[in-house]
């Protein structure tokens, strides 16, 4: 059986948890998904000169990446259930989405609006992840959603993801979704 080659755009980011620091973001947890489901990953994104992180695993991972200033960095603070997300630092670049016709796929997963979305007109299947596109990124503020999420249409969407909370803060109803 062929294994898909899937284009995973996003960030890297630095979680600063408890006062210890740990790589993040969806090109780590999007590529060990793809990974995981028997796909091979080839990543295109952002990340900063700050991150000092040895990920074994994605050594021989097939990359493009962008060198900015700062790695998109988050304080998190863990209460109970809950968690309180601040943004301390985020990159001065947005990533344009590459034509690349040696993938399968692609998994567009912004953590912080990092990614332009203005030409979806590709002919390869596109998971969207809209979790980076509704969420208010002010540095040193806490995360907040944005209502009225706007995307392209394409005809390329198969997947789009989001939690409850996301996709209520996004005020697209299932209609709207499926007219994407």
């Amino acid at each position: 059986m062929k294994r898909s080659k899937i284009l995973i755009i996003g960030g890297f980011t630095i979680d600063e948890i408890q006062g210890k620091s740990k790589p993040g973001g969806p090109l780590i947890y999007s590529a060990l998904g793809v990974m995981r489901g028997g796909g091979i990953p080839k990543l295109y994104g952002i990340v900063g000169k700050d991150f000092n992180f040895e990920l074994d695993f994605l050594s021989n991972v097939e990359k493009h990446l962008i060198i900015d200033e700062y790695t998109i960095r988050f304080n998190i603070e863990l209460f109970n259930n809950n968690r309180k997300l601040t943004l301390l630092k985020k990159p001065l670049n947005k990533i344009k989405i590459p034509k690349d016709d040696t993938v399968n796929g692609i998994l567009i997963n912004p953590v912080c609006k990092e990614i332009e979305l203005n030409e979806l007109n590709l002919n390869i299947p596109i998971a969207l992840d809209i979790q980076g596109l509704i969420r208010d990124c002010v540095e040193n503020k806490e995360i907040d959603y944005e209502s009225n999420l706007t995307l392209p249409k394409s005809n390329s969407y198969l997947v789009l993801h989001a939690n409850i909370e996301e996709f209520r803060s996004s005020k697209l109803s299932l209609r709207q979704l499926f007219e994407l």
